[in-house]
């Protein structure tokens, strides 16, 4: 099966008319591009069947480079088919992906921090909600039971997938402008971070802080809720797990020396995924915190985005699509 989606990726040439390359015979490495040419997001459906992407024309307007003519492309790894080609609604920007738990839904993201939901089987647009998160590179994600979406815009979101309204809306402690939001495992809370230095703790359906911890981090990066126990953050090059009973947290790995651009988790948070702006691109166990692969590919530029199962697929600064099972990778 990962062999086969290494082949399947290499059809999606018949049917997008991407450049498409396989690199050497030492690398486990497919590739491709769409149509469009710079990927301004990328996702994989739970089951790893279809990947949906983001690109845009690149326009040079009065001596500096633009974008326009944003599209949404969703391919089907099984046959290579592409599912659906949807312009941006009125010419607007998109930014952001996400699939649902269960994969019935994908929400679409804009510049504007506008969301469209829509349905995986028709891909008709089932839903909208307006000024969720910020885009221009900030985040939303589903909850794990798909009951609900958060986003940031300097408070935390919270959307109802029934109805597709915002429910609740919360500042960090303090009333400060949050970082990042990550929900919990069951579904029923949701951590932030926040420009005063402080991790927190919500009720998922009123955003009311539960408990706050201040002192933990610098200047902290990615949020990820990761048991029901610990939640993960990256502070200073480092990936801390926090026990949230005993307020401590620890030190899972370091990435010394380098800036982190990009950080995504595998789907049972055991594994981290992690790339930089030295243009490298490894695998962590967070467990032991050791490094389980160096990916070698000189021609690589530390993904801007990725995601990743048994198949990961990142996007290069010249918007190549690399694609490997990391079995194959071992």
């Amino acid at each position: 099966m990962k062999q086969s989606r290494l082949l399947i990726c290499a059809l999606i040439l018949l049917f997008a008319l991407p450049v498409f390359a396989q690199d050497d015979a030492d690398s486990a490495w497919t590739t491709f591009t769409t149509q469009n040419g710079r990927i301004f997001g990328i996702a994989l459906n739970p089951d790893e069947t279809i990947i949906a992407t983001i690109s845009a024309i690149t326009i040079r307007q009065n001596q500096e480079l633009a974008f326009t003519d944003f599209v949404l492309e969703v391919f089907d790894l099984e046959t290579g088919e592409r599912l659906v080609d949807i312009p941006a609604t009125d010419d607007d920007k998109m930014d952001n992906l996400a699939f649902s738990p269960d994969g019935t839904l994908l929400a679409v993201g804009y510049y504007t921090g506008d969301i469209e939901i829509y349905d995986t089987e028709s891909f008709e647009q089932i839903g909208f909600v307006d000024n969720v998160y910020s885009g221009g590179g900030r985040q939303f994600e589903f909850s794990p039971d798909g009951q609900y979406i958060i986003g940031e815009r300097g408070t935390t979101n919270v959307v109802s997938t029934d109805d597709w309204t915002i429910i609740a809306s919360t500042w960090g402690a303090n009333e400060e402008f949050i970082i990042h939001a990550a929900v919990s495992p069951d579904s029923t809370q949701f951590a932030t971070t926040d420009f005063g230095d402080s991790l927190n703790i919500h009720d998922i359906e009123t955003g009311e802080i539960l408990e706050s911890f201040e002192g933990l981090f610098d200047n902290t990066g990615f949020l990820f809720w990761n048991t029901d126990e610990t939640i993960i953050f990256e502070s200073e090059r480092a990936l801390h797990v926090f026990d949230i009973a005993s307020g401590e947290s620890t030190i899972a790995f370091n990435i010394d020396g380098v800036v982190i651009q990009t950080m995504v988790l595998s789907p049972d948070n055991t594994q981290a995924l992690v790339s930089t702006f030295e243009n490298t691109l490894t695998l962590w166990d967070i467990a032991t915190g050791e490094m389980l692969v160096d990916f070698p590919l000189e021609t690589y530029r530390g993904p801007r985005f990725a995601d990743f199962g048994e198949t990961m697929i990142a996007v290069a600064e010249d918007s190549t699509v690399y694609v490997q099972s990391l079995g194959e990778s071992e």
